[in-house]
């Protein structure tokens, strides 16, 4: 297989993973998640009427929108309202996504560029459509043949271990998340992994 038409098919790949802009995804039905009159997110319109029950953090659906109370002013204000609306809800079980919980903190800012507005739990920020940003090391090696084969590996973790994934991926985390947590995992290379050649 040629690289260019490897190339084609890990587009297609991506674009199959990142679709919410595509024609045929769910984002029509999608409510604007904003802060401070800024879209940072979009939530589907499942999860608005969970949020709904909580109005000292989350203002009602209002022109398309789901907007955090305007009281909350600040950083810390909007990051603590918004945990505890979600550890709550973590511990309703009532969506599945929060059994994944990391203990790991996202920034949540319009653009990679803006200062952030708050810090989402990383298993919450899918259910408001916000930005996660990290570094992806891909591994992949060329056959005899001239075929290009990328290498990934298999999750070990609660909620998505049937999943695969690039070799390496680290998020960036909120500037106030401390690593003392996760530096118990262990090292990548120490990890039980099992390797899968795609494409």
């Amino acid at each position: 297989m040629a690289i260019s038409a490897w190339s084609k098919k890990i587009l297609q790949l991506l674009r199959r993973m990142n679709n919410v802009y595509l024609a045929g995804s769910c984002r029509p039905n999608c409510l604007r998640f904003e802060i401070d009159g800024a879209q940072v997110g979009w939530i589907p319109p499942r999860v608005a009427p969970l949020l709904t029950q909580y109005p000292e953090v989350f203002g009602p659906p209002h022109d398309g929108a789901v907007s955090l109370c305007h009281g909350l002013d600040s950083y810390g204000k909007r990051s603590d309202a918004v945990d505890a609306v979600l550890q709550t809800l973590r511990l309703e079980g009532c969506l599945t996504c929060l059994k994944g919980w990391r203990d790991e903190k996202y920034s949540v800012m319009p653009k990679f560029s803006d200062p952030p507005l708050m810090w989402m739990e990383r298993a919450a920020t899918s259910l408001f459509g916000v930005k996660r940003y990290g570094v992806h090391i891909n591994g992949y090696t060329v056959t005899e043949s001239g075929e290009v084969r990328m290498w990934l590996v298999s999750r070990h973790t609660r909620v998505y271990w049937t999943m695969w994934q690039q070799v390496v991926w680290l998020p960036v985390l909120a500037s106030n998340t401390h690593w003392s947590k996760n530096a118990k995992r262990k090292p990548v290379s120490q990890q039980p992994l099992q390797r899968r050649l795609i494409l």
